[in-house]
C-alpha cells in the first residue's frame, strides 16, 4: 500500500536481514485481530519452513527517512564457497 507520492504506508517485509539464521524484519504494524498483529502472524507462518528465527524490529524512523531494516544494518555478508547453482541440483 502506497500514499500519492510513493511512501509506503507499511514496511517491505521483504526488505530484511539474516544474521547467523535469525531474521531481522521491519515490524508492519498490521491490523489487530485477535491480539495479535496480522501481517506478522502470516509471515512468521510462511517463513516458518525456513528455520529462521523472526525478529520484527521497530524501525519507524528508517521508515520515516524512506529507509528500511536492510538499509540500517550495515552488515557484512559472506558468500558461499560454491555457485548457488550447484546447490539447486
Amino acid at each position: 500500500m502506497f500514499g500519492y507520492s510513493g511512501y509506503a504506508w507499511c514496511p517491505n517485509l521483504v526488505n530484511s536481514v539474516v544474521i547467523n539464521d535469525e531474521l531481522l524484519v521491519s515490524n508492519p504494524r498490521g491490523p489487530i485481530i485477535n491480539g495479535g498483529d496480522y501481517f506478522q502472524e502470516q509471515f512468521r507462518q510462511l517463513i516458518g519452513i525456513s528455520g529462521l528465527k523472526v525478529h520484527f524490529l521497530e524501525d519507524g524512523y528508517y521508515q520515516e527517512l524512506r529507509g528500511n531494516t536492510r538499509d540500517a544494518t550495515n552488515t557484512t555478508r559472506q558468500g558461499d564457497e560454491k555457485p548457488f547453482w550447484e546447490s539447486l541440483k
